[in-house]
C-alpha cells in the first residue's frame, strides 16, 4: 500500500462574497495565493462593474470580475504554517501546479497497476451463507436500514467472488 501526504488543501469554494473577509487569504486558480482586499466598483464604458480585488506579492493587485468568483476559493492550509504569497511576475505558481500535477499522475499511475495487479489474482471465494449463517443472522437484536442491508448483501456478494475483495464497509 502506497500512502501520499499532502501539507496543503487547496481551499473551500467560496459561495457568496459574503463569505470572504478583508484579509483572507485567497487562491486563484490561474495565479495562486494572495490576500482578498475587499469588493469594489469600477466603470468601465460607461458602466458599473463590481470587481474582487486580491493582492499578491509584490504589492501587484488583480481585479477579478465577481461573476467568476468561482475561479478563486478560500485557503485552507496547516494551521501554524506560514503562508507565502504568488507574484503576479514569476510563474512559481505554474510550477507548484505542475509538480502537483505530476504527483497526481504518479498517484493514478499506481492505482492502475495495483488495480491491474488485483484484477490477475485470485482469491478465496467464500461459500453462500448456509443454515447457521442465516440462523445467527437472525439473531441480530436491531433493525438494519435498507442501506445497511443493501451493503450487507454488496458485500456478501462480493466475498462469493474468487477475486480478491475491493471494497471498505465504514
Amino acid at each position: 500500500i502506497v500512502k501520499y501526504k499532502s501539507r496543503y488543501r487547496l481551499g473551500t469554494k467560496i459561495q457568496a462574497i459574503t463569505n470572504l473577509e478583508v484579509g483572507d487569504y485567497v487562491v486563484h486558480e490561474m495565479f495562486g495565493i494572495g490576500i482578498y482586499q475587499g469588493l469594489f466598483t469600477m466603470n468601465k464604458q460607461g458602466f458599473n462593474k463590481d470587481y474582487i480585488k486580491i493582492m499578491y506579492d509584490g504589492g501587484d493587485s488583480l481585479y477579478i470580475p465577481v461573476e467568476n468568483i468561482d475561479r478563486i476559493n478560500k485557503f485552507t492550509g496547516k494551521e501554524g504554517t506560514g503562508v507565502k504569497l504568488n507574484s503576479l511576475s514569476n510563474d512559481n505558481w505554474k510550477k507548484k501546479k505542475g509538480k502537483v500535477r505530476e504527483k497526481l499522475e504518479s498517484i493514478a499511475n499506481d492505482l492502475i497497476t495495483v488495480s491491474a495487479q488485483r484484477e490477475m489474482m485470485s482469491g478465496y471465494a467464500f461459500s453462500s451463507d448456509d443454515e447457521n449463517q442465516v440462523l445467527f443472522d437472525s439473531e441480530f437484536e436491531y433493525t438494519e436500514t435498507p442501506d445497511q442491508l443493501r451493503a450487507i448483501n454488496l458485500i456478501k456478494a462480493e466475498m462469493e467472488k474468487e477475486k480478491p475483495m475491493d471494497m471498505l464497509l465504514c
